[in-house]
């Protein structure tokens, strides 16, 4: 995406920045041997879910490379596959959208805050996700034990995916332990096209020097299916970015910490929810923060860290997720027939 944008408004020459399109379907870069050429994970989303890429390519180098006039030129800008989850079981569907820019035209940022009585441990807690900008005044608490840490489980895995499988699976197992809080919104009653960036915005406390906290957005079916849609981890002594100088925290102080969840085009349809899970681990995927201050590769020993998440109106805790209204499906992705 960042390639895209910047030969959009960097490229070096205008036909470069007119020339460059952008096309993303569901895959992951490595699956397992047995995923389903249409799935991604455990979830197949359908026979509109594939792109020859090859075709694609050598139209665009036929014309741009050898001057064929083949219509590449007029093709859209942007071409992106929305996922449609399944209401129940593992098949879905999807639909493809497209338009002159990403993110697309009409899109606009809702910002869903962080919200519980103060027991969000679980997914059987009080967290909840809700678009209302009145925080409730509270914080909820976590241990995270570098020794003990969360299991990866899916996502945007490369390149072994035989032993680490990416994409798409079922989060149940991982919401059930004390140290992800789960924040969860109402069931919807109507079609929610979510296309483009989101971000995290998360304040919070700790009782050591360095730490990491996750952030992972989930997409919870009808059954009860817990789908991961997207995750990214911060680390506090990065909070300001990797371009700048690590600095570390002081503990028990309140720090902002704001960062890229990343980007999806997805479809959150009558009676699915969504969540937020929020830690301080995703291992092996990410590296374990061992909480010291000192740098990891030299560190021979852990602590665990108390974690408080913090949601209030002055500590708005809160995902933002950008939504485009006009995008809506086509029949058979919201109801496929398979």
């Amino acid at each position: 995406m960042r390639n895209f944008l910047g030969m959009r408004t960097e490229g070096g020459t205008p036909e470069a920045r007119a020339g460059t399109k952008l096309i993303m379907r569901a895959s992951a870069h490595a699956p397992a041997p047995d995923a389903p050429p249409t799935g991604v994970g455990d979830i197949d989303f359908g026979p509109d879910n594939t792109l020859d890429v090859d075709a694609e390519s050598l139209r665009f180098y036929d014309h741009y490379l050898k001057g064929l006039s083949n219509g590449a030129q007029d093709d859209p800008t942007v071409r992106l596959f929305v996922m449609s989850p399944p209401d129940s079981g593992t098949t879905g569907s999807g639909f493809w959208v497209s338009g002159p820019t990403y993110p697309l035209p009409g899109t606009e940022t809702e910002h869903w805050r962080l919200a519980s009585g103060g027991h969000a441990n679980t997914a059987g807690g009080d967290g909840v996700l809700s678009t209302s900008q009145e925080g409730s005044a509270g914080s909820d608490v976590f241990l995270y034990d570098p020794l003990r840490p969360v299991p990866t489980l899916g996502g945007n895995l490369c390149c072994k995916g035989d032993l680490l499988p990416p994409g798409a699976f079922d989060q149940g197992a991982i919401e059930r332990r004390d140290d992800v809080l789960v924040y969860t919104s109402a069931p919807f009653d109507h079609n929610m096209a979510v296309i483009g960036g989101t971000r995290v915005r998360l304040w919070a406390r700790t009782t050591a020097r360095d730490t990491d906290f996750t952030a992972k957005l989930v997409d919870v079916h009808p059954d009860g299916y817990a789908q991961n849609v997207l995750d990214r981890i911060v680390r506090a002594k990065f909070r300001r970015g990797s371009k700048l100088s690590p600095s570390l925290i002081t503990p028990g102080r309140a720090y902002e910490y704001s960062f890229d969840l990343g980007n999806t085009a997805t479809l959150f349809k009558p009676g699915h929810r969504i969540r937020l899970e929020i830690s301080s681990s995703n291992f092996p995927h990410y590296a374990r923060n061992l909480n010291t201050g000192r740098p990891d590769g030299r560190e021979g020993s852990a602590r665990p860290a108390e974690q408080t998440i913090l949601h209030s109106d002055r500590y708005p805790s809160q995902l933002d997720l950008p939504v485009v209204d006009s995008v809506q499906p086509p029949a058979a992705a919201v109801h496929p027939s398979h």
